[in-house]
């Protein structure tokens, strides 16, 4: 039976982090500003650098499968990426 790894990411790379630099962890409490990336799982794409964000078209990851999409992140209560857009 496989462990859903997700629960272990977020503590590593949401809260981990803002209890090393000792800042304020985001929480999704109501009035607080939104910082939350939203992932759509099982949902495979390769990824093709002549479209991503980055201004580099050199990358080891090219035509790589993932198997999980972002769909939106959301930074300081703003949309910073919207895959719909």
């Amino acid at each position: 039976n496989e462990q859903d790894p997700f629960p272990l990411l977020v503590e590593k790379m949401c809260y981990s982090p803002h209890s090393i630099l000792n800042i304020e962890t985001p929480s999704l409490t109501e009035g607080a500003d939104a910082n939350l990336v939203v992932i759509k799982r099982n949902e495979a794409w390769l990824y093709d650098p002549s479209v991503g964000e980055s201004l580099s078209r050199n990358s080891p990851l090219k035509k790589h499968e993932f198997l999980n999409k972002i769909i939106m992140t959301m930074s300081s209560g703003r949309i910073a990426f919207n895959c719909n857009t």
